[in-house]
């Protein structure tokens, strides 16, 4: 065989690779805190609306997604799930500067609506502590009156220890804030226990039975509705959502 030949049945032979088994697809999903990694199945990264109905389509399985990655304790990802990172959708739909109304796709950042607010001169600024307006018309909302929220930012460790540590004095501040008629916010990690979610968000049963309702495949999927919400037959706790304690 001469080089042309050679040359030939390679390029041939290239074609005829196979497809990548399914243990080299997997990849380590993890958010912004880089303390909550999940193995998933695969990962798609879709561009525009058809692209993400072409990929529920196709996959069988449980589906996760996650956009800029800051919500964490396992809310962007679920094991074996094929994982949605929806960041390359991350435009501007529409803009109101006098109403102050935005929409835009689901991967967009915090940073970058900041520089196109700043292009139209929408004065837009990120504090830890605001006056939040009532939210009537989310099913899970955090803020059902008025009320001030307070985003806590701490350091900590990656260690088991430095993780049980946060994980206790997070639950001591979430009943302290439910002493007081408030809520936690849903999208940090999942340090509350399924009777402090229970308490903060009696609405989570209505919401388990319209997601059943919608999905009842159940195939969107995160780690959230795994601890909190997954079993339809669970033992009722302090509330109409069915829940257990011992799930994580």
């Amino acid at each position: 065989m001469d080089r042309r030949e050679f040359l030939q049945a390679a390029t041939c032979t290239a074609f005829l690779l196979p497809a990548l088994p399914a243990w080299a697809r997997r990849r380590s999903i993890n958010d912004y805190s880089g303390l909550d990694a999940v193995t998933v199945a695969d990962e798609r990264r879709p561009r525009s609306i058809e692209d993400v109905s072409a990929a529920v389509g196709e996959w069988p399985n449980a589906i996760s997604v996650g956009g800029g990655r800051f919500s964490m304790g396992g809310q962007i990802a679920y094991p074996e799930s094929l994982h949605l990172d929806m960041r390359q959708m991350n435009r501007v739909l529409a803009l109101d500067p006098e109403r102050r109304t935005v929409r835009v796709q689901a991967g967009i950042s915090w940073r970058d609506l900041q520089e196109i607010l700043k292009e139209h001169k929408v004065n837009a600024l990120n504090v830890s502590i605001r006056h939040s307006p009532a939210d009537r018309r989310s099913l899970l909302s955090w803020a059902h009156t008025d009320v001030f929220s307070f985003v806590l930012y701490h350091k900590q460790r990656t260690t088991g220890r430095a993780r049980r540590h946060a994980e206790a004095w997070t639950r001591e501040l979430i009943d302290a804030t439910l002493e007081h008629g408030g809520r936690y916010y849903l999208t940090y990690r999942l340090h509350a226990t399924p009777t402090q979610f229970v308490r903060a968000y009696p609405e989570c049963e209505a919401f388990r039975r319209l997601k059943t309702r919608l999905d009842p495949g159940g195939k969107f999927q995160n780690m959230l509705w795994d601890r909190y919400l997954y079993l339809p037959a669970s033992p009722l706790i302090e509330g109409d959502c069915r829940v257990r304690e011992n799930r994580r």
